[in-house]
């Protein structure tokens, strides 16, 4: 039996991300923002995501390794990049930042 072609491949992937809610329904309703108009507007809006995710990382590692530690510094990247996932669909990025956020929230630094 051949193998799957590509677009079967890049299908069956894409219903993963959303299987293992690594992807909600925002993602889904990006994808209809897609047309002849804009026919690269998820490629595009998934680059500046993965462009920008990196500072926000950098940003909350260097503030959780300061002594002591800015949380309200903190709390704000936290916001920030919840938004920038959250906007995207990027469902598991989200909840562990909502997670990261309580903790804060609660003053459990350590967790």
């Amino acid at each position: 039996m051949p193998g799957k072609s590509l677009k079967q491949q890049v299908a069956a992937f894409r219903q993963s991300l959303f299987c293992e809610e690594i992807l909600n329904g925002q993602f889904t309703c990006l994808e209809e923002l897609e047309g002849e108009d804009n026919p690269n507007f998820i490629e595009t809006i998934v680059n500046m995501y993965l462009n920008e995710s990196p500072k926000y990382i950098d940003t909350i590692e260097q503030t959780l390794e300061a002594t002591p530690i800015d949380v309200a510094n903190l709390e704000r990247c936290l916001y920030k990049f919840k938004g920038s996932s959250s906007s995207i669909g990027a469902n598991k990025v989200t909840i562990e930042i909502t997670k990261m956020l309580n903790c804060c929230i609660s003053g459990d630094i350590e967790g």
